[in-house]
């Protein structure tokens, strides 16, 4: 079920800890490990096969991974993202060393700013053979993140998991991580790191998504909102 690998490039460098939850082997290797795998920075990989359905909620899943990474940055990553290019960790971690009130981070939010879903939008990604969003020069603060990619602080995390209790099923829990670390003073951050979201099914996941997640946990997502309307991407 668990299984944990150290890529190694350069031992005196922090590194990042990827986190994989996965239910599909083929697509898994085809898609996020093919991308992985040429990387010019060292990262540690824990991959849980799910395969069996061991894991009932995405939380539960990403906490038995997160808690044993040992990375300073820990990615929680969908097994269908495909990272596109050879230094895009190097790159990511350059990003985040220079965010001092770093929460957690995406590529892929909503702001608290604008009135539409478009003018909220922030990240820029392909999803689903479709450019997401427009392209972006620095990290943006928003108010939540789609859960297709999360980058959290290892010292934060060690703080703060995944809410299993509340969010039993597999989502919400990235949206209400997000105003969590609010609570605790720090941000959320969409990052400029465009990748490419290879999924399937994508419209048929924001269906569920809002009827299964976040229908059903709006409360206890609200109760950690500082305004009275979340909104998520809805990409996962």
């Amino acid at each position: 079920m668990f299984s944990t690998t150290l890529i190694e490039h350069n031992l005196v460098r922090m590194m990042i800890s990827v986190v994989v939850v996965y239910n599909n082997k083929h697509i898994f290797n085809s898609v996020l490990m093919r991308s992985l795998k040429d990387q010019t920075a060292e990262f540690e990989l824990i991959s849980l096969d799910n395969t069996r359905g061991e894991f009932k909620s995405a939380s539960e899943a990403l906490n038995y991974g997160g808690l044993r990474a040992t990375g300073r940055y820990i990615m929680f990553v969908h097994q269908d993202v495909d990272l596109g290019i050879e230094t895009w960790l190097e790159e990511v971690e350059k990003i985040l060393d220079g965010i001092p009130d770093l929460g957690i981070a995406g590529v892929a939010g909503m702001s608290e700013a604008g009135r539409s879903f478009a003018e909220r939008q922030r990240g820029h990604i392909s999803n689903s053979g479709e450019i997401w969003g427009r392209e972006m020069e620095k990290e943006e603060e928003v108010q939540t993140l789609d859960e297709l990619l999360l980058i959290i602080p290892r010292s934060q995390f060690e703080k703060t998991q995944f809410d299993e209790k509340t969010f039993d099923h597999w989502h919400c829990y990235g949206a209400d991580y997000c105003l969590s670390v609010k609570r605790a003073g720090l941000k959320a951050y969409v990052i400029p790191a465009f990748v490419y979201h290879r999924s399937t099914s994508a419209n048929i996941k924001i269906l569920e998504f809002i009827k299964e997640g976040c229908t059903r946990n709006t409360k206890d997502i609200l109760s950690r909102s500082i305004r009275p309307a979340v909104r998520s991407p809805g990409l996962s």
